[in-house]
């Protein structure tokens, strides 16, 4: 069940899970901790989810954007960084994350933390990165091991 609802985020339970996502509050503070944003960075944020990672990197950055495939999470980002929406700064967008809708070398830092192992094509998802991030930027993928998803402590990380 928490397979389902991860991949597939809606509803009251989907948008509760995802707005206190207190869980993944470590891995949040790895990827701002390895991606070492600055006011300068225009940063992007694959797979959002409630947009908590997304505001904490806003505390930073001032201009940037994001995308998820699911409307509720869409709606419930936006609502949580709705000052940087209004402002111009933050644009959030429902998509697929294989198919990003912004131009090549767009972005200076990109982060996508606990949804990398949900993605169908990751292969995909990797090279649409790769193709909007700008030559020197940084990319910042966290995500569980099998033996996380089972409960286990343990965690690695991975930062290119």
């Amino acid at each position: 069940m928490v397979r389902v609802i991860g991949s597939r985020p809606s509803g009251g339970l989907g948008r509760f899970l995802y707005a206190h996502p207190w869980g993944h509050y470590a891995g949040f503070r790895l990827v701002l901790e390895r991606l070492r944003l600055s006011v300068d960075d225009i940063y992007l944020e694959v797979a959002q989810g409630g947009g908590v990672l997304l505001s904490w990197a806003f505390r930073v950055v001032n201009k940037g954007a994001a995308i998820d495939h699911s409307p509720d999470m869409v709606k419930l980002a936006t609502q949580r960084n709705r000052a940087a929406v209004d402002a111009g700064r933050l644009e959030i967008v429902q998509g697929d994350a294989c198919r990003l809708p912004w131009a090549e070398d767009t972005f200076t830092a990109i982060a996508c933390s606990e949804a990398f192992f949900f993605f169908p094509r990751p292969d995909a998802a990797l090279r649409e990165m790769h193709r909007v991030l700008r030559p020197g930027g940084r990319v910042v993928i966290a995500t569980m091991s099998k033996g996380g998803l089972r409960g286990s402590r343990r965690s690695s990380s991975t930062s290119s």
